[in-house]
């Protein structure tokens, strides 16, 4: 038993992590996309996007890696927003980088729901000169 469910034997009980993330008890407004709640000290509870212990994702490092490489090219580097025109345009531009912004083309999109929740377009985004 479990607050007062009863679980029969031979389940399986499993823990979705989404919902770690998503508690009132974590986070004020914990639907709201809000990347700066992560200033502020969490509970180690409160960010389990890699499972903790000894069972903790072996991708860890390298996915925290190649995230922190990959916003590091999306708001410093040229060559990405080039790379990204190039392939919708076909042309290269000779702009600097500090003159392109990007937003999400559909910020309203369905969401998929797998073993995490994630948008049905696959995130487009739309680059434009200021």
């Amino acid at each position: 038993m479990w607050t007062g469910h009863v679980i029969p034997k031979g389940w399986k009980v499993l823990c979705w992590l989404r919902y770690v993330h998503t508690d009132p008890n974590n986070f004020d407004d914990p639907f709201c996309f809000n990347p700066d709640r992560y200033d502020v000290s969490v509970k180690w509870s409160g960010f389990q996007a890699f499972g903790a212990g000894a069972r903790i994702c072996v991708g860890n490092m390298f996915a925290r890696t190649h995230l922190a490489i990959f916003l590091h090219h999306l708001s410093t580097g040229y060559k990405y927003v080039e790379l990204v025109l190039f392939l919708r345009t076909g042309f290269w531009l000779d702009s600097h980088f500090l003159s392109f912004r990007w937003e999400l083309v559909n910020p309203n999109a369905e969401m998929e729901y797998l073993s995490h929740q994630r948008p049905a377009d696959g995130v487009e985004i739309s680059i434009t000169k200021i």
